[in-house]
C-alpha cells in the first residue's frame, strides 16, 4: 500500500535515528494540544486518569543505552522508556511518554538521572529513583536524533532533524549553546571523555568536529556518502567511529580528524557503532541483521553475527564487560556477550507499527495486521502475548473477521489475500489474482463474499467458500484504499487515493453511484448504523457524512491535519475519527462537533473498530499498540459533555 508504505518510511527513518531528509510525502504535521478547535465548537479532553481498559502491545525499540554501572538497559520505544536488567528475566520498569515515540536517550554519568529526546523535539530529564520527569528541556522543533553528557555530567548535548545542535546546562535546563553548522538534519554525536572535543554527523554525510567548551567549527569533512547514523569516541578519547548509510563505518583520528580504518563489509545501511569495554573491539549494526565485530588496531573484522531476522535499529555496548545490546523489525531485543560468542538474555515480545484492527464477533479476540508481516491475534480474556500468523511476504495492511467468526481475512502488500481459520490460527486458503499491494478487505454481510481493493485500481469480489474470484470491479482510476459494507442494504462503498468515493451493488455486482468532493486520498470508510450515511477520512483534513440519497455532503468543522481512520458506534451515539499525534476524536453525529478526545497513543490511529455488541471500541496505531476502550466509560464522559 503506497500511503502505507510512505508511513512506514515515518516509522523506518525514526527507528534508525537516522536521516529524515525529504523522503516522506505524508509527514504528519505537530498541532497544539487541543487542535485550535474554532471558537464555539465544544470539546472536552477526558481527564488524565481516563485510560483505555487495555494495552496490547509493547512497541517497537529506537534506541537503547546501559547505565553507567552497566546494571540498567534503558530502551527507548514507541511508547515510552523501559528500564531492564539485562542479564535477568524481570519485568520492566516502564516511565510513561510525556508525549510521542522516544527516539534516543543517555544515562546521566553520576546522577540517577536519564535524558530522552522524542520525536517531538521535547527532551526530557527522569529522576530515575521517583521515576518521574524532573525537567524538561525546551527548544528544539523537531525529532531528537542523538543524546549524550559530558563525563561530568555538567552538560547534555543534543542533536536534531531541526538541524541544531545544542548544548543544555543539566543544573538550570537552559540551553546554553548552539553549534551552527551544516544545512542538513543533525543526526548523530558524540562528545570526548575529557568534555573538550564534540562530534556530530548531518543526513548529507557530513562529519563536524567542535570545540565543545566555544562552541567553535574546528573542522568539517565530508566523511560520507550518506546519512551519518551513529558516531562515539573511544574511551580514552583518541578515535573517532562512525557509521552511515553508505554502507560503511571509518576509524578517525580523534586529533587529526583524518581517517584510520575504513570499514567495509555491510550489505546494506550500517545503523549503528560502539567501541566495546578497553576500546580494543568495535561493534557495528546494519539493516541486514548483522552484527560485525572490528579489531580498531588493524580494522579488520573479526566476527560477524547474523543476530536479527529483519533490520537492526540500535545498537549500544556495556561500560565495563564485552557485551552488547541489539534492537531490531524483528521485534526482538537481545543481549550478547562477544567474548562467548553466545546470546545471555532475549526480549522477544515487542510489536510493530499497525495498520488495522478488527474484532471478533463475539467480542473474544481482537486481529491486527502488522508492518512485519504478521497479523497478531489477542485473546481478550486473558493476558497473554498474541498468536501470529505468519505468511505474508510484505506488511498486512488490512485485517477483517467473518460475520460468523470462524474466518479471519488479509490483505498485504505481497499482493495477495489470505483466509485464516481463527480457531485454528492457521492458513485456511491464499487468492491470488491482484497485480499490486492489496489494501483493504471486508466480508459481505451474510459472509458469502469477501471484497478487497488494491493497488492496481481494481475491486475484487472473492466467493469464500471456493476461495475463488467471481467478479473484478474497475470503476476506480486510482488506488483503492478503503472499502466499508452497508449493515442495512447490499451496498459496498470504496475509497482511493484521487478522493473518488464509489457505491456498489452487491446483488447487481455494478456501479450503483459516486460521491465527489475530496480533494484528497480517501483512507477509511464507514456508514451509519442505519445505512443512510457514509463517513469518509481523508487526507485533505476533512470527515465528511455523506447523505446516500442526495449524494450530498457535510463536512465535520475540525481543523484535522489529516483523518485516517473512522468508525461509527452500532448504536449511533457517536463517531470515533483516528486523527495525528495518536488521538481518537468522539464526535456527536447529531450536532457533528467534536466533544472530546479519547488519548492512549503516541502516534496515528490507523485503524477503529467496534464490537457488534458497542460496548468496545479498539484503536490500532502507528506506536505497534492496539488499545481497548470501555464504552460504558466513554458513553459516561460523552453523555455528560453531550
Amino acid at each position: 500500500m503506497r500511503y502505507r508504505q510512505m508511513r512506514q518510511m515515518q516509522c523506518w527513518q525514526s527507528l534508525c535515528l537516522q536521516g529524515r531528509a525529504g523522503l516522506l510525502l505524508f509527514r504528519v504535521k505537530n498541532i497544539a494540544t487541543g487542535y485550535g478547535i474554532k471558537q464555539g465548537t465544544r470539546m472536552t479532553a477526558l481527564p488524565k486518569t481516563i485510560e483505555p481498559a487495555k494495552r496490547f502491545g509493547r512497541g517497537w525499540i529506537l534506541q537503547t543505552a546501559f547505565s553507567p554501572d552497566g546494571a540498567l538497559l534503558g530502551v527507548a520505544t514507541s511508547t515510552g522508556i523501559e528500564l531492564l536488567d539485562p542479564l535477568a528475566d524481570k519485568p520492566a520498569v516502564r516511565l510513561p511518554s510525556p508525549g510521542g515515540y522516544a527516539t534516543s536517550l543517555a544515562f546521566h554519568p553520576q546522577k540517577d538521572l536519564l535524558a530522552s529526546g522524542s520525536n517531538r523535539g521535547q527532551i526530557t530529564l527522569w529522576d530515575l529513583k521517583a521515576r518521574q520527569p524532573a525537567a524538561t528541556l525546551a527548544g528544539h522543533s523537531a525529532d531528537i536524533n542523538a543524546l549524550c553528557f559530558d563525563a561530568k555530567g555538567r552538560r547534555l548535548f543534543s542533536a536534531a532533524d531541526d538541524k541544531t545542535l545544542r548544548a543544555w546546562d543539566c543544573n538550570s535546563g537552559a540551553c546554553k549553546k548552539m553549534y551552527e553548522g551544516p544545512e542538513a538534519a543533525c543526526e548523530s554525536c558524540a562528545v570526548s571523555p575529557d568534555g573538550k572535543l564534540l562530534v556530530s554527523g548531518t543526513a548529507d554525510g557530513t562529519l563536524c568536529l567542535w570545540d565543545a567548551e566555544k562552541a567553535t567549527l574546528k573542522k568539517t569533512i565530508a566523511g560520507h556518502a550518506g546519512t551519518v547514523s551513529a558516531l562515539c569516541f573511544s574511551p580514552d578519547g583518541t578515535k573517532i567511529a562512525s557509521a552511515s548509510w553508505d554502507l560503511t563505518a571509518i576509524l578517525w583520528d580523534a586529533k587529526t580528524f583524518s581517517p584510520l580504518h575504513y570499514l567495509k563489509g555491510h550489505k546494506d545501511f550500517v545503523t549503528g557503532v560502539a567501541f566495546l569495554a578497553g576500546g580494543e573491539l568495535l561493534a557495528t549494526s546494519c539493516f541486514d541483521g548483522a552484527v560485525r565485530i572490528w579489531s580498531v588496531s588493524s580494522g579488520r573484522e573479526k566476527r560477524t553475527r547474523y543476530a536479527h531476522r529483519s533490520y537492526i535499529a540500535a545498537l549500544c555496548a556495556h561500560p565495563h564487560r564485552n557485551i552488547i545490546a541489539t534492537a531490531g523489525w524483528d521485534q526482538e531485543l537481545i543481549i550478547y556477550d562477544v567474548d562467548g560468542n553466545r546470546q545471555l538474555n532475549k526480549c522477544d515480545d515487542y510489536s510493530a507499527p499497525l495498520w488495522s484492527a478488527a474484532v471478533h464477533p463475539a467480542a473474544s479476540m481482537i486481529a491486527c495486521g502488522a508492518r512485519d508481516n504478521a497479523i497478531y491475534v489477542y485473546p481478550l480474556a486473558e493476558e497473554k502475548k498474541p498468536a501470529l500468523l505468519k505468511g505474508h511476504a510484505n506488511d498486512v495492511n488490512s485485517v477483517a473477521f467473518s460475520p460468523d467468526g470462524a474466518l479471519i481475512a488479509s490483505a498485504s502488500d505481497d499482493h495477495t489475500v489470505r483466509l485464516w481459520d481463527a480457531a485454528a490460527l492457521k492458513l485456511r486458503a491464499l487468492l491470488v489474482g491482484h497485480e499490486d499491494y492489496v489494501d483493504t478487505v471486508v466480508f459481505s454481510r451474510d459472509g458469502k463474499y469477501l471484497i478487497s481493493g488494491s493497488d492496481d485500481c481494481t475491486i475484487r469480489i472473492w466467493d469464500v467458500a471456493e476461495a475463488q474470484e467471481v467478479k473484478r470491479l474497475t470503476g476506480h482510476r486510482d488506488f483503492v484504499w478503503a472499502l466499508a459494507i452497508s449493515p442495512v442494504a447490499p451496498l459496498c462503498a470504496s475509497g482511493a487515493r484521487d478522493g473518488a468515493i464509489c457505491l456498489w451493488n452487491l446483488d447487481t455486482m455494478r456501479l450503483a453511484g459516486t460521491l465527489n468532493g475530496h480533494t484528497g486520498s480517501v483512507f477509511s470508510l464507514c456508514f451509519s448504523p442505519d445505512g443512510a450515511s457514509l463517513y469518509s477520512a481523508a487526507r485533505d483534513k476533512t470527515l465528511r457524512k455523506w447523505d446516500l440519497e442526495s449524494a450530498k455532503a457535510q463536512q465535520i468543522e475540525a481543523p484535522f491535519s489529516a483523518v485516517w481512520s473512522v468508525a461509527a458506534h452500532p448504536g449511533g451515539a457517536f463517531i470515533a475519527a483516528g486523527i495525528d499525534q495518536g488521538d481518537i476524536a468522539l464526535i456527536d453525529p447529531e450536532a457533528e462537533e467534536i466533544r472530546f478526545l479519547l488519548r492512549g497513543h503516541t502516534a496515528t490511529v490507523n485503524s477503529l473498530a467496534f464490537s457488534l455488541d458497542g460496548l468496545r471500541l479498539i484503536s490500532a496505531s502507528d506506536d505497534g499498540i492496539c488499545c481497548l476502550w470501555d464504552v460504558q466509560t466513554v458513553m459516561e464522559r460523552f453523555l455528560q459533555n453531550r
